[in-house]
């Protein structure tokens, strides 16, 4: 596991610098636009979600499937390492930013702490959510159909969840902090059935 994880580090490599200027553009952004700088930042799991689906794109190109078919590797572990690198950078992305926002805002005073844990909920909860959808095609069909569905959930996403944080900002009256802590949890659980979903239909597919 942790080879597979080291693996998937070293391949990436090449391609910091886009997460490093695409970082920078975030933070040039909130700092010209008029909206609070510290929500900005929410932007930064998204470059996680690109060295996600970076790896596996790397992967199909080089035949990675194949190969590990053949390595002492069982195909619970290889589907196994792919969930937890995509678990492990969604939370970091989202505590890191979450920290880094709460600084911040403790110098601009733009918002409130329960408006950032709660974005922060709903984000972790809705990048989970998408790997529910996204892991079990890329890992068990293509990446270029997986792409499709990582559109359409993004859209899906765009069209629901974005509209109904606006109306809370602005909403005189919001629900209380554990509506919004039961997003992640339940994005867990969807998460860990997609999980073993995955398994089942891996150890099915002939490479």
């Amino acid at each position: 596991m942790r080879g597979l994880l080291q693996r998937d580090w070293y391949i990436n490599r090449i391609h910091w610098w886009f997460i490093v200027a695409s970082f920078t553009l975030i933070i040039s952004i909130a700092l010209i636009s008029e909206g609070p700088f510290a929500i900005s930042l929410f932007g930064a799991p998204l470059m996680g979600l690109f060295f996600i689906v970076n790896t596996f794109a790397i992967d199909e190109k080089a035949n990675w499937q194949q190969f590990a078919n053949i390595l002492p590797i069982t195909r619970e572990l290889y589907v196994k390492s792919r969930y937890v690198m995509s678990f492990w950078i969604n939370t970091i992305t989202h505590i890191s930013t979450f920290c880094i926002a709460f600084l911040l805002n403790l110098m601009e005073k733009e918002l409130s702490l329960f408006l950032l844990i709660s974005a922060t909920s709903v984000s972790y909860g809705v990048f989970i959510f998408i790997f529910v959808f996204y892991l079990p095609v890329v890992i068990n069909k293509s990446t270029q159909f997986a792409q499709w569905i990582l559109i359409i959930v993004l859209l899906i996403i765009s069209a629901s969840v974005l509209p109904l944080l606006l109306l809370l900002i602005v909403a005189e009256t919001v629900p209380s902090i554990f509506v919004f802590l039961t997003v992640p949890v339940i994005a867990l659980l969807l998460f860990y059935i997609s999980y073993r979903i995955c398994v089942y239909k891996y150890n099915e597919k002939d490479l």
